[in-house]
């Protein structure tokens, strides 16, 4: 796949996101886009909802969040993530890298 993506002419990448899911939009069904997956799902809600992501997720990361020693960020974050924990329509604390959008 990297050797396809490296030597395509036109170029397959993009500088941007925009610029990607723009292409997508373009293309008719003849151009595919990584990205991840929170923005992903971003973009597909969004008018003129013409995007869609194809297959599952390419693979799963965290995230961190850092605040300064004792700031009273660290205890508020720590308070919002142990209620969206504990809430069953949370949105979970991590994201999702790799979707693809046609």
């Amino acid at each position: 796949m990297w050797g396809y993506m490296k030597s395509a002419e036109p170029t397959v990448f993009t500088k941007t996101t925009g610029e990607g899911v723009a292409r997508v939009r373009k293309s008719k069904g003849k151009y595919a886009f990584l990205l991840e997956s929170t923005m992903n799902e971003y973009t597909e809600q969004r008018k003129p909802c013409d995007t869609m992501k194809v297959g599952g997720n390419l693979d799963s990361k965290g995230y961190g969040v850092a605040t300064p020693k004792g700031s009273q960020l660290s205890a508020d974050e720590r308070r919002a993530s142990k209620a969206a924990d504990s809430s069953p329509s949370a949105v979970p604390s991590h994201g999702s890298a790799g979707d693809v959008v046609s």
